[in-house]
């Protein structure tokens, strides 16, 4: 058996840097997180999710103005964000849908088929207040034993939740911005939980 696996797996991995690097004009940046399980590339300025804690994931402004990243919540933007709950939704539908609610929307069918690439996936659409919409996936994984009697009763304990946030009149517009990033979004195993 060949050792180039690793080998190379250890070269990537030399290549990866962290959100907290922001990319300069011109020059991507890869974002890994591996506590989530979250790998992509990053071509503009991101700014970390907003936690006191863990590296949830990151927001991408799509507005294509500098702004800072207190203000970003504030246009249009592209969002990962994971999250330790899963085990407290039986699905990534009903994740979504909680996701919506909180943010006292309308949900409606996703304009397409959105999917992460190699996952179970549901999208919608979730129209806000103010003319803004969000486009959300949403994907479960990491598996654990749900029962110390059964190991083999596996439940998911991650969720990963991804939005294009942006005005009505531009979804058209953004929706092509959102398929690339999440072409280039990878989902792999996240780290088990302690």
């Amino acid at each position: 058996m060949s050792d180039a696996g690793p080998r190379v797996a250890a070269g990537l991995l030399g290549l990866f840097m962290t959100v907290s690097s922001q990319a300069q004009a011109g020059s991507p940046v890869i974002y890994k997180n591996s506590e989530f399980g979250i790998y992509t590339v990053l071509h503009r300025e991101s700014c970390p999710a907003p936690s006191t804690q863990n590296n949830h994931g990151f927001t991408l402004p799509l507005d294509g103005k500098h702004m800072g990243c207190d203000e970003v919540f504030n246009a249009t933007y592209f969002d990962v964000y994971a999250e330790y709950n899963a085990a407290f939704y039986p699905d990534a539908r009903s994740r979504l849908n909680e996701r919506c609610h909180f943010e006292r929307g309308q949900l409606s069918t996703a304009p397409l088929k959105i999917a992460i690439i190699g996952h179970a996936s549901a999208s919608s659409l979730c129209t806000l207040a103010g003319n803004w919409v969000d486009l959300i996936v949403v994907t479960q994984t990491g598996q654990w034993s749900s029962d110390k009697n059964d190991p083999e009763s596996k439940i998911a304990y991650v969720n990963v939740i991804i939005t294009l946030h942006t005005p009505r009149q531009d979804l058209q517009k953004n929706i092509a911005i959102f398929e690339d990033q999440l072409k280039a979004l990878r989902i792999t195993s996240p780290e088990p939980p302690l």
